[in-house]
């Protein structure tokens, strides 16, 4: 049985996908694919909770809620990454206690949002936290800022709102391997802190 090469096809399969590139007219076939897989590998940068993810209780240590990784050379100038989280907190009133929602770019904590003690006792009201993450700068010493704001209840009928106050973004090699991480953590041990997350993404923005 003889095999038949079809080297149009081969040539495909090499392409290097091409980013942030509009399809024009009189592109060759393989600028099209080039292109396509450029999208294609950008859109599908998210991850999406797939389960309730519970912590916090008698532990001040970060609780990590999801982590996207960014493949190295693969960060555009201003790409954007979405992230939500909707969930249930409780905090007991204690002293100097507080809850921290954040975004991590590699290891640097982001988008603080601190809710204080001074809310007062909260048990399994619901929050919902935003941010976006913006890539400023590529390359080497490439920059990468993050802001997020959560809006919670604190009791049945009340609800505030808090916002992050960092202004200076994160020097990032984003020739390398980079990653996009949400989490939480108290700044008080306690048995009956908690938080349930039941829904939360990170997500590229198209």
């Amino acid at each position: 049985m003889s095999v038949t090469r079809f080297k149009y096809l081969e040539a495909l399969s090499a392409i290097t996908p091409v980013h942030n590139a509009l399809l024009t007219a009189g592109d060759l076939i393989t600028d099209v694919f080039a292109k396509l897989q450029g999208l294609l590998q950008r859109s599908s940068k998210k991850v999406i909770l797939t389960s309730n993810l519970s912590g916090g209780a008698s532990t001040t240590a970060d609780v990590a809620i999801q982590t996207l990784t960014i493949v190295g050379n693969d960060s555009q100038l201003q790409d954007l990454f979405e992230v939500e989280i909707h969930g249930v907190w409780t905090q007991p009133l204690l002293g100097g206690s507080s809850t921290n929602l954040w975004i991590k770019v590699n290891d640097t904590k982001e988008a603080l949002v601190t809710l204080p003690n001074t809310l007062g006792s909260v048990t399994d009201q619901g929050f919902h936290y935003k941010g976006l993450v913006v890539v400023r700068q590529i390359g080497a010493n490439g920059s990468v800022m993050a802001t997020g704001n959560a809006v919670l209840n604190t009791n049945a009928t009340a609800f505030t709102s808090l916002h992050s106050t960092n202004t200076t973004p994160v020097t990032v090699n984003v020739t390398n391997n980079w990653t996009i991480q949400t989490g939480f953590n108290f700044s008080h041990s306690n048995a009956s802190n908690n938080i349930t997350i039941i829904n939360a993404k990170i997500h590229q923005k198209m």
